[in-house]
Formats: structure tokens, C-alpha cells, sequence
């Protein structure tokens, strides 16, 4: 009984001392996540947090190569992205958007996280 009871004074010091470093986020991210069931974060994990909106007075689009969408991700990939229940796939070559494809109800207005893969 006594080693329960300092297994859990050591388990409150420890998420006391966790909060007043500025690592109560923590906290938040273990909540909405591994206690909904989830073994890691997922693209639609934003809908569980606060954000800030970051707005522009001039948005603008990424402007279409001349063969946007023109040529069909090979099948491999494709399967690849669905397998790994991709959202969306972007590709991007010198600046310009040369295609984009969505899966799974997503489309160009859904906001997910995202990830990038930057050929060096």
C-alpha cells in the first residue's frame, strides 16, 4: 500500500511539474488521441484543438501547369495512397501544380493535416 501510495504521489509531482514547465499540452494530445483509441495523430486531429486563423488580403492559388492532371498516377502509387488512406496527393514541379487527386469523401476545400516529400 505504500508503494501505491508514492507511485501516485510520484505520477501528480510529475504532471504537476509537466504543467509549470509549459508542457501541459502533453496532457491535450494524450486526451485526444490514445484516449479516443487512435495509436497515433490523424489527419483530422485539428478538429479536436484550438487554431488560429492566418489570414492574407491577397490569397493565391497554386497556378496550373500547363499538363495539370493530364497524366494518371501510375497504379502502384495510386494503390500505395489508398492503402495508406491517403486524403489527397499534390504534386508540385517548379512552382506550378502539375496534379491533384482526392480519396475517401476529401476534395480541394477539406482541411486535414498535411505532409510534404521534397525530392532534393
Amino acid at each position: 500500500m505504500v508503494i501505491l501510495i508514492y507511485f501516485l504521489t510520484f505520477i501528480v509531482l510529475a504532471a504537476l511539474l509537466f504543467y509549470l514547465l509549459g508542457y501541459g499540452y502533453l496532457f491535450s494530445g494524450i486526451s485526444k488521441t490514445y484516449l479516443r483509441g487512435k495509436t497515433s495523430a490523424n489527419i483530422d486531429d485539428g478538429k479536436f484543438f484550438t487554431s488560429n486563423l492566418i489570414t492574407t488580403e491577397s490569397p493565391k492559388l497554386w497556378e496550373e501547369a500547363p499538363e495539370y492532371n493530364k497524366t494518371d498516377l501510375p497504379k502502384n502509387i495510386v494503390e500505395d495512397l489508398i492503402h495508406s488512406n491517403t486524403a489527397s496527393f499534390l504534386v508540385v514541379k517548379n512552382g506550378k501544380l502539375v496534379h491533384e487527386q482526392y480519396w475517401n469523401g476529401y476534395h480541394k476545400l477539406s482541411k486535414t493535416n498535411s505532409f510534404q516529400w521534397q525530392k532534393q
